[in-house]
């Protein structure tokens, strides 16, 4: 079963629509009014998108503050370009796989500026694949949309359902995360067991 698009959004403030900070518990994460839903901000920037010596980033936000940050750059694959819609299939890979059943989630909400993604693993995934998974449309970026959606079954089998939120870029807050990851010249983990190392105040707001 294909995760669900959130209806009446309208690309409005994702943090207008039932969620409130709160710090009860896990600093690092906004709740909504029932703490069994949590909302994650998601993004991927490729600025040199098609030119040679092109890098991603991926940047997940689960929280207000720069301490709830996760940013990473996208790792490299031979067999394909990376591209901001990579980054963005990866850093939602990224934020389902976490272990929110350890911490009593029921509902993940995916808040993206992309519709690539979110109309994408909602609506189109429909007509990509048949019932049984297999592609009947061949597109680009399919390893990374089996690996998406094999996420999102692996949860669905924890009892755990998977919604996506679209949302304007002005209030993705992992927008600049994902940014400042695409400049950095190492790898970092993709876990989000883990803070991403230090990152600068010119990281992310540039001149």
């Amino acid at each position: 079963m294909a995760p669900t698009l959130l209806a009446g959004t309208n690309r409005s403030n994702p943090l207008d629509y039932a969620f409130v900070p709160n710090y009860s518990r896990m600093p690092a994460r906004w709740e909504s009014i029932n703490d069994d839903r949590i909302l994650i901000f998601t993004d991927g920037a490729a600025p040199n998108n098609g030119r040679p010596g092109v890098r991603a980033g991926c940047g997940v936000v689960t929280g207000p503050s720069l301490d709830s940050r996760h940013l990473f750059r996208l790792e490299p694959d031979v067999s394909h370009q990376l591209t901001s819609n990579r980054a963005e299939l990866r850093a939602v890979e990224a934020a389902i796989e976490f272990d929110w059943k350890m911490e009593g989630i029921k509902t993940i909400v995916i808040a993206t500026d992309s519709e690539y993604v979110a109309e994408g693993a909602t609506l189109w995934i429909r007509v990509w694949r048949d019932w049984s998974g297999r592609w009947v449309v061949q597109k680009a970026n399919m390893d990374l949309w089996d690996r998406l959606m094999k996420a999102i079954e692996d949860k669905e089998r924890e009892g755990i359902r998977v919604e996506f939120y679209l949302i304007d870029r002005v209030w993705n807050l992992a927008d600049r995360y994902a940014k400042a990851a695409a400049k950095r010249l190492h790898f970092t983990s993709a876990g989000l067991l883990e803070e991403s190392p230090a990152i600068s105040a010119s990281e992310i707001y540039p001149k």
